[in-house]
């Protein structure tokens, strides 16, 4: 071997010796310390059962192939990411140290001798790591825990401390639906205003009394998504007094899934539900949409507006002070039958953009239908004149909201046989206020 390549060898060695000394070999006993330093030392997705020893009881949940399942104090679906959480939070904590380096040590001292809760992780062959938590902690507010029946006090965050004392409540499924919202081809609803059912075909839901009405797809999504996110607040042995506000079932392939949901006087919500069978009492909130809910409801809200704004050519606004159209000429939109200053492009297309985009807030009784009066009406024309929308709008009134009321401007096009209301800043956002110069306004 020549020089050069003995030299070429020796500073590669050296670079090898270098990197290894200088940033490898830390580095793998930097990760080590920090291995030891973990109260757990199973990763999340070792751990196969949980035990929690609390002064509330004792929970005792398992994995399998399905998810998190509770056993004790009672058999049940666990809420899965509660667990996850439960588990993945408690695995990550490290140890703060050693609250104490003398020997005997007075585990009164640190609340490890009696009243202590117990969490328990059994990995996946069967080995368990017991960690006994303190209520009581240093003046940073760091947990006392003891692992397995090590002679050591360790100093943690308070995660073990607030974790530790999880119910079995805490760890338990409490959704009003626990099935899959994707898998559901058939929903019928009993409100307190109208009963309805709609089926899913071809992807799409209909309503099988009036197939030709579109519905807002969006919106039945959501509704289904909502029966995964109402939770229990309890679960209860005997449904107390109150009233029917709602109905509802599914229909997922063969199985069938119902809940009765009613209002006590106190206004506290309760479900009966089948399947599984349990008695709840319920979260206030989007439970409580179900109470008025009507096919009306959900109808697109976007059909009344649903023009071929393309091929928009010619504007006509008609306000209770003034009358004026915009025409589409070579070079630009123009005040009809005048030789003014060009209408600004932007401005043109805002509107018609808008109008496109806009949606209806609220589909009305027939009651606050018969109130329309139109003092404002909209026509757009293609070019050879042909009209391609018809808008009219009218007075505001008032309406109830969730929480007190709500301001509607009453509207009605021709693509759509009912009027409709709409929030005061949706017709503002057309922008026909800004759309004329100020000389011709």
């Amino acid at each position: 071997m020549n020089k050069t390549k003995v030299f070429a060898v020796l500073v590669i060695i050296l670079i090898l010796s270098t990197y290894y000394f200088e940033f490898y070999s830390p580095q793998k006993e930097e990760d080590k310390l920090a291995q030891e330093s973990k109260i757990i030392q199973d990763l999340p997705e070792q751990i196969h059962q949980v035990q929690v020893e609390n002064s509330k009881g004792k929970v005792l949940l398992k994995r399998d192939a399905e998810g998190w399942t509770l056993l004790e104090p009672f058999q049940d679906w666990a809420d899965n990411q509660f667990v996850e959480d439960f588990v993945s939070g408690l695995t990550s904590e490290k140890s703060l140290g050693d609250a104490i380096e003398q020997s005997p040590i007075d585990w009164g001292l640190y609340g490890l001798d009696k009243d202590y809760a117990k969490v328990t992780f059994t990995n996946q062959l069967g080995k368990s790591t017991v960690i006994s938590v303190s209520t009581k902690k240093n003046f940073e507010g760091n947990s006392f825990v003891r692992r397995d029946s090590e002679s050591r006090v360790l100093l943690t965050s308070s995660q073990w401390a607030m974790r530790s004392q999880s119910s079995a409540m805490d760890f338990r499924d409490k959704r009003l639906y626990r099935g899959k919202i994707g898998t559901v081809d058939e929903i019928r609803v009993k409100s307190s205003k109208e009963e309805f059912t709609l089926i899913k075909k071809d992807g799409k839901w209909l309503s099988p009394g009036a197939p030709d009405l579109k519905l807002d797809q969006n919106k039945i999504r959501e509704i289904l998504t909502s029966l995964n996110e109402i939770q229990a607040k309890e679960f209860l042995l005997a449904m107390p007094l109150s009233q029917e506000k709602a109905s509802l079932s599914l229909k997922s392939g063969d199985k069938n899934w119902s809940a009765v949901i009613s209002e006590s006087a106190d206004k506290t919500l309760y479900a009966a539900i089948k399947d599984p069978k349990f008695l709840l009492k319920l979260e206030r909130g989007k439970a409580e949409e179900l109470f008025s809910m009507t096919l009306m409801t959900l109808r697109d809200r976007r059909e009344p507006f649903d023009f071929k704004n393309l091929l928009v050519q010619q504007i006509e606004v008609e306000t209770p002070l003034k009358k004026w159209s915009l025409k589409k000429e070579k070079e630009g939109w123009r005040l009809s039958g005048e030789k003014s200053a060009l209408i600004e492009e932007k401005n043109v297309r805002n509107l018609i953009a808008r109008l496109s985009e806009s949606a209806v807030t609220e589909y009305l009784e027939k009651m606050d239908q018969s109130r329309f009066v139109a003092s404002n009406k909209l026509v757009l024309r293609g070019e050879g004149g042909e009209e391609l929308f018809r808008l009219a709008w009218g007075q505001t009134i008032k309406k109830k909201a969730l929480v007190g009321e709500r301001d509607l401007v009453l509207t009605k096009t021709d693509l759509f046989a009912d009027v409709f209301g709409l929030e005061p800043s949706v017709v503002e956002s057309w922008g026909l206020a800004g759309l004329l110069p100020k000389d011709a306004q």
